[in-house]
């Protein structure tokens, strides 16, 4: 008995299919087979891997600019209050003087 190289269950050695995982087993064709996909998967995994860091770091960033904007523009509503408020306080002030000054 042999154990099947994918799913590692015991298999006789005439089976061309693994009957626990459908794997095709045995041979030396097969196992050339067997490497190559293998090696094909492993390159399709590390290519998906890389491509969902490429994803999550872009989300990251589209996120922390956004972010940025809002406190930019609270601090620019804030500002804008105050320079409004210091504006209307001059204002009313130089308007109050300039009305006792006239009399």
């Amino acid at each position: 008995m042999k154990k099947c190289e994918y799913c590692g269950n015991k298999i006789t050695e005439d089976v061309a299919v693994c009957p626990h995982c459908g794997a095709v087993v045995g041979g030396q064709q097969n196992t050339e087979n067997a490497t190559e996909n293998k090696a094909e998967e492993k390159q399709y995994e590390n290519a998906n891997r890389k491509g969902k860091t490429v994803v999550i770091l872009a989300a990251i960033m589209i996120i922390a600019i956004f972010v940025l904007f809002i406190i930019m523009a609270i601090n620019i509503f804030k500002r804008g209050n105050d320079i409004y408020k210091n504006a209307t306080q001059n204002l009313g002030e130089k308007i109050s003087v300039s009305y006792f000054d006239k009399e």
